[in-house]
């Protein structure tokens, strides 16, 4: 057997890929004891064992359960999120990917004022 010992570089590297997830997108890696495995794009480094995610999607995919939907997360900011649990071997972790509700839906707000200024003009 060959032990091998993965630590927060490791995860950071892999977490902090966000192409396609926007300016406020990340993905969040958290324990059982809901504290961050790898940094978050929205705080300074170092978080790593320090913060704790104890939002409602980190607890459900901790606990085993995957899913999408909206929720606050933990800067308090209305979500659009998926997440589930990562199994490797005896250790469960938590995998979220989030994206604020407010940039999703730019695109349809930008739009919706065009057409009404079209019709009111």
């Amino acid at each position: 057997m060959i032990l091998v010992e993965l630590g927060p570089a490791f995860f950071n590297k892999i977490m902090k890929n966000v192409v396609g997830l926007g300016r406020t997108g990340e993905m969040l890696l958290v324990g059982s004891d809901l504290l961050l495995r790898a940094d978050s794009r929205h705080v300074p480094d170092n978080s790593v064992m320090k913060l704790k995610i104890d939002t409602l999607n980190a607890q459900r995919a901790v606990s085993g359960v995957d899913g999408v939907g909206e929720a606050i997360d933990f800067r308090g900011q209305k979500t659009l999120a998926a997440y589930g649990p990562l199994d490797v071997r005896t250790i469960r972790w938590g995998i979220i990917a989030k994206q604020d509700i407010d940039e999703i839906t730019a695109p349809i707000q930008r739009e919706q004022q065009a057409i009404s200024s079209r019709r009111s003009a």
